[in-house]
């Protein structure tokens, strides 16, 4: 993911960039990083975005946490997990969840079962623990932002 998404970033001529990954993209950001160091300028990333070899990431519950299975919708499974509500605006993680299937030409397909199984699959193998497979975060030098928790 991290060669493709380096592709694309040269493709477009950008000669450098700031990242942002959510999830899955927190990770593939730091590998866009090691791979290409010079094309990153700053990256941030949020929400699950483990390091290589995280503590747990390995774990079936881990990989478990990620995958909503049906019969549950996608805006369930989002507003379950990504979407929370703050005190100063109760209902407002739905609000914001309606808006988003206002647009109905020019969306994105819906997320469905046979995506996850492929994610989970890659967020496996990223975090199988191996001696010293942290090290490469001793590489990364440019100014980074990890957010996590609730």
């Amino acid at each position: 993911m991290g060669a493709n998404a380096i592709a694309f970033i040269k493709a477009l001529g950008l000669k450098q960039v700031d990242l942002f990954g959510f999830s899955i993209g927190g990770m593939v950001v730091q590998e866009i990083t090691l791979q290409a160091p010079d094309l990153v300028r700053r990256l941030s990333s949020m929400r699950r975005s483990a390091r290589r070899s995280g503590n747990g990431v390995d774990s079936p519950g881990y990989r478990a946490a990620l995958w909503c299975p049906p019969p549950r919708s996608a805006r369930e499974c989002l507003a379950r997990g990504q979407i929370q509500s703050v005190p100063r605006r109760p209902g407002g993680g739905t609000e914001y969840l309606e808006r988003t299937h206002l647009r109905q030409e020019g969306r994105d397909p819906e997320v469905n079962d046979k995506v996850s199984p492929a994610q989970v699959e890659a967020i496996g193998k990223w975090g199988v623990q191996q001696k010293g497979s942290n090290d490469y975060l001793k590489t990364i030098k440019q100014p980074t932002l990890i957010v996590n928790g609730k």
